[in-house]
């Protein structure tokens, strides 16, 4: 019995191995990391530019990086963003997920496809990120498999404009000459010491046209460059492929492949390779896209911190800088939040599909109970072409599985949402997705913000003034209050904080 239970599982899994001969391929194309981010990046773009909207999520070392820092119903916005944009030390974006959709009118169909990023700091010169990890937040992470050695080993690299403008200035500045200055490990220092010592004694016995390969290691090309064409002045060195190699040269072909490439170009080559996942989050600033999460305001301010600016100190700042940034942002947490209270006035049948906010249950009454809340020419929102691995895979909490979460329950949402006010629902039709934004527009910028004076921030206008209850004013009639046993009492009944 135990030899067929292993033959069993060895047939199913060379079957899944064989199915997916393409399917591999279709997951790695979902799959970003450093290796093959350069080679997507035009595709990335491409898709963006044709796009209807853009749905993103994000996966952070730490969550809370400030233990002293908690969420309270007390909290205004202007507090609530202190705590969260300025801990002692700050958690990054490990993971970015981005799901790309486009509608297809004739067939009332939204084609989604699906990216994750993975994204990590990378040190050099003068740029050196510091972050924070918090345990529980890891351990999430591994309870959902998340790939700690893609994020570290091979995560992209990124840099926001202060970072950009301090590396500019290194690259020109001289800095990688001097080992004092340059920042790099030093054994990275030790390669090059070696490497060199071993060009010299090869140049000693070489003749013009020789070609001599050299194993960089870790060490930057860049850097590499710089040190043998700056020492020897009858060498130039080029990469073909992954191969980095080293030619003798004439006085006369030297000048000619220093006109042909400068030390600005190399250093405008490496600029751009530390630029990373940022030229991504530029191109989707710049094309005006709407985007699209759910509970989100966490997840802008890192966006706004890894790659555009520090964080400012005031709320008021960051509002102006993100609305800039992104002037068109729903959420849906806050979406479901509202449509529920105006559809249960009115289609009452259809209350319980807002039953609760949660991403991932959201989406499974949408998509389980098609028939009971598809209400007539719901659009469909399907996998693209070489995109279709989230068809047949369940990945909670993958960044791209919940971009794409975010995305559908939008699109879907916003169907019944018509019904409201837009249509009578016996006289639905398809609907253009210029006519959707239209239906959820007093939504737009509204970013849901948890255990608050109010449920909600508009990043686009003016502030939403306060829906919670009227505080309750408690005193002892003897001794000293204990404010645990005030909370204890209150818990029973609602959700509650304690203030002295």
């Amino acid at each position: 019995q135990a030899y067929n239970c292993l033959i069993h599982f060895y047939k199913r899994h060379f079957q899944e191995l064989n199915r997916g001969g393409k399917g591999f391929e279709k997951y790695k194309m979902c799959e970003v990391t450093k290796d093959n981010f350069e080679q997507l990046l035009p595709e990335v773009l491409d898709y963006i530019d044709n796009s209807s909207f853009l749905a993103f999520d994000c996966e952070f070392t730490a969550l809370n990086p400030d233990k002293n820092a908690k969420n309270s119903l007390f909290d205004n916005i202007e507090k609530r963003y202190t705590k969260l944009a300025h801990p002692p030390t700050h958690s990054v974006i490990s993971q970015f997920g981005l799901a790309i959709f486009e509608q297809d009118l004739a067939t009332n169909t939204y084609f989604a496809r699906n990216y994750n990023f993975y994204i990590c700091p990378r040190s050099f010169a003068s740029v050196d990120d510091r972050f924070i990890c918090q345990a529980s937040s890891l351990e999430f992470l591994i309870r959902f498999n998340f790939d700690f050695n893609k994020f570290l080993y091979r995560g992209i690299s990124y840099l926001n404009s202060e970072q950009e403008k301090s590396l500019k200035s290194d690259l020109s500045g001289g800095a990688l000459l001097r080992a004092v200055d340059r920042n790099i490990p030093f054994q990275d220092e030790d390669r090059i010491r070696g490497i060199c010592g071993d060009l010299a004694a090869w140049v000693s016995k070489s003749k013009e046209g020789d070609v001599m390969v050299v194993d960089p290691g870790q060490v930057v090309l860049f850097v590499l460059h710089l040190e043998i064409r700056r020492k020897f002045s009858c060498l130039w060195s080029f990469v073909v492929g992954d191969i980095f190699q080293v030619k003798m040269v004439s006085q006369e072909e030297r000048k000619k492949l220093e006109q042909d490439e400068s030390e600005k170009e190399l250093a405008d080559q490496l600029l751009n390779s530390m630029l990373g996942f940022t030229k991504v989050i530029r191109h989707i600033s710049s094309s005006g896209k709407p985007i699209v999460g759910h509970n989100v305001l966490l997840d802008l301010l890192k966006i706004y911190q890894q790659f555009c600016n520090p964080l400012p100190p005031s709320y008021k700042e960051f509002k102006r800088e993100i609305h800039k940034l992104f002037p068109v942002i729903f959420d849906t947490k806050h979406i479901c939040y509202n449509t529920k209270k105006k559809i249960s006035r009115i289609h009452p049948e259809l209350e319980s599909v807002f039953s609760s906010s949660n991403l991932n249950l959201l989406h499974k009454v949408l998509v389980e109970r098609d028939d009971k809340y598809s209400v007539l020419w719901s659009p469909k929102v399907v996998h693209a072409e070489n995109f279709k691995e989230y068809e047949e895979l369940s990945n909670p909490h993958e960044a791209g599985y919940d971009a794409f979460l975010a995305g559908f329950c939008f699109v879907r949402i916003g169907h019944l949402a018509a019904t409201i006010s837009y249509l009578d629902i016996k006289k639905m039709r398809v609907l253009a997705f210029r006519e959707n934004l239209d239906i959820l527009a007093e939504y737009c910028n509204c970013v849901n913000i948890g255990r608050a004076v109010t449920n909600h921030v508009n990043l686009g206008g003016p502030e939403p003034q306060t829906d919670r209850p009227t505080w309750l004013h408690v005193r002892s009639r003897k001794g000293r209050l204990d404010c645990m046993k005030v909370a204890e009492r209150f818990a029973r009944f609602a959700c509650a904080d304690i203030r002295q």
